[in-house]
């Protein structure tokens, strides 16, 4: 019987990594029934079943796609328990004093993680419907999407309390000059503005 690691310990990324790796899921129950022929002889029909608006579902399933229906519905149940893990760790990671910058890194990351995954699976739909072809726009797609989680990262970081935190001890004969807001140049590209806090002194 396969269980699924307790919340605790593990990180809201690691288990959206775990869901993210799954393989197709589905949510329900296969039932089998059997019908008589005129002849005699009698044939198995296969159907998945599954609750969704208020009521409950039925998709005939075809003799020839029945075990991959079966492994869908058994990494459904591990989908289930996942989630079920997920919304512990997150109720734990509001509850906790964990520091607000580490939170929103992780937002970013996984929003970021999303955009690529978006472009992926439109790829692949592409793909399956016309074949490989030139892939330059997807390319330029995923740079701008990491590009753009990239410099969300580094605007979070350089933005923080901790790193505008005015902790600068001042020597004898500066003056305080004022905090002046001031973009800065990332890899990624500008981030600001970065406030920060500039003294002064006699030359």
């Amino acid at each position: 019987m396969k269980t699924t690691p307790p919340a605790e310990g593990r990180t809201r990324a690691e288990i959206i990594a775990s869901i993210a790796n799954l393989p197709d899921s589905v949510q329900g129950s296969i039932s089998s029934y059997t019908v008589p022929t005129s002849s005699g002889r009698k044939i198995t029909y296969h159907k998945l079943q599954y609750w969704a608006d208020g009521r409950n579902h039925s998709v005939h399933i075809p003799k020839e796609r029945l075990a991959e229906f079966k492994a869908a519905v058994e990494s459904g149940g591990r989908l289930r328990e996942l989630l079920a893990v997920l919304t512990e760790a997150t109720v734990r990671d509001i509850l906790s004093s964990a520091p607000p910058l580490k939170k929103k890194i992780l937002q970013i990351a996984l929003k970021g993680a999303s955009r690529a995954a978006a472009l992926m699976e439109s790829a692949a739909d592409s793909v399956a419907e016309r074949g490989i072809g030139c892939t330059s726009q997807l390319e330029h797609g995923l740079n701008a999407a990491a590009q753009s989680m990239c410099r969300e990262l580094m605007e979070a970081l350089l933005t923080s309390e901790a790193s505008v935190r005015d902790g600068y001890v001042r020597e004898k004969g500066e003056r305080h000059g004022g905090t002046h807001g001031k973009d800065v140049d990332t890899l990624f590209g500008p981030v600001g503005p970065v406030p920060r806090t500039y003294y002064y002194g006699k030359v």
